[in-house]
């Protein structure tokens, strides 16, 4: 049996003098094949990290945390709809508020976990494109977690202008025109306003665990 030396270059010559059966080359093609595959795949692992980056583009980080905000102050506004006319009567303003943060902290982990999905979407759609396959751990955790914390405190940032104007939108509605940020904090009860910046502080880091 004649084997081509180019095809098998890891053999010695006493390999290649020695008889080869079928079985034995099928093995060492299958291996090669394997090796080929996996220098294949550390490299697009490679050209994807450089493409990523520190961090994501920021347009993708702002989109993903406009998404955040969005949900965030969407479920406080429904909350507060049901808070105020029916649970703040039986209960009270204070009780009713500290019942309402359980139920923040969990939409604001799901806000989260979804704006996370986002920024995952985006690192996919560029590994894919060319017709590649996807890659297994689609960014490096680095740039993930960084991109993700960025979003979060952006996402954080935009849900306090979006409360403050709307607290300013409902004073003015009833009259108040000379209310400022430091009376939207100053009318908060104290033991809530503790409780609020401590679900707040947690709206930075929340993307960070779920990336």
């Amino acid at each position: 049996m004649t084997v081509s030396v180019s095809r098998f270059p890891h053999l010695t010559l006493v390999q290649f003098y020695s008889p080869l059966n079928s079985t034995t080359v099928k093995n060492l093609q299958q291996n090669r094949q394997h090796q080929i595959n996996a220098n294949v795949q550390n490299s697009s692992r490679r050209n994807a990290k450089t493409k990523t980056g520190k961090m994501l583009p920021l347009s993708t980080i702002y989109q993903a945390s406009l998404l955040y905000t969005l949900i965030i102050f969407a479920a406080g506004l429904i909350l507060g709809c049901i808070r105020v006319p029916f649970i703040e009567p039986l209960s009270g303003e204070r009780y009713a508020q500290l019942l309402e943060m359980p139920l923040m902290f969990v939409i604001i982990r799901r806000a989260a976990s979804v704006a996370v999905a986002d920024l995952h979407h985006y690192v996919l759609c560029q590994s894919t494109r060319g017709g590649k396959k996807p890659l297994d751990g689609l960014l490096p955790h680095p740039t993930i977690t960084f991109s993700a914390f960025l979003m979060g405190l952006i996402g954080l940032v935009q849900f306090l202008v979006l409360e403050l104007a709307f607290y300013l939108v409902v004073s003015w509605g009833k009259g108040e025109v000379n209310k400022t940020a430091w009376d939207w904090i100053g009318e908060m009860d104290p033991v809530v306003r503790v409780v609020i910046l401590g679900v707040l502080g947690t709206v930075p880091f929340l993307p960070v665990w779920e990336a």
